[in-house]
């Protein structure tokens, strides 16, 4: 657990809700989940896969107490995990109007190999934002 209690996400805590998700074999460090605790942090401990931290199982933890929403905001590997193992309502995508070639995949590798097993989604909203669009989507 690399997570260092000086960061500035412990000293803007005044709500107490701050929730730290971690792997199980990091309950052995004791020292630092107290340190984070007095920071007034919440210390959740999951199940890893593959070196990962099981996105089902964080799932199942933040329902357990009552937080049956979550806005996950990422880069391609966080995003693509959660549309891979279907734990989405709802897609909230930017649409820039720059060009850059090969560019940034949005999207990594979700082992779709033809158009008729693609994910299927609709549109519920588009709506402009300065120069991009934030589209709405849904299963």
């Amino acid at each position: 657990m690399k997570l260092s209690t000086e960061h500035k996400l412990f000293s803007s805590n005044s709500d107490k809700k701050l929730i730290i998700v971690t792997s199980n074999k990091n309950k052995s460090k004791e020292r630092k989940i107290k340190k984070i605790k007095s920071k007034g942090a919440e210390v959740i401990f999951v199940r890893e896969d593959r070196g990962k931290l099981n996105l089902k199982n964080i799932l199942k933890e933040l329902a357990k107490i009552n937080i049956t929403s979550v806005l996950v905001e990422g880069g391609k590997a966080i995003f693509s995990s959660f549309v891979k193992e279907n734990l989405f309502d709802d897609l909230l995508v930017f649409i820039s109007p720059k060009i850059l070639g090969n560019g940034i995949p949005a999207v990594s590798d979700l082992g779709i190999k033809s158009i008729s097993k693609s994910l299927k989604v609709k549109f519920v909203n588009a709506e402009m934002i300065g120069d991009d669009v934030l589209a709405e989507l849904t299963k």
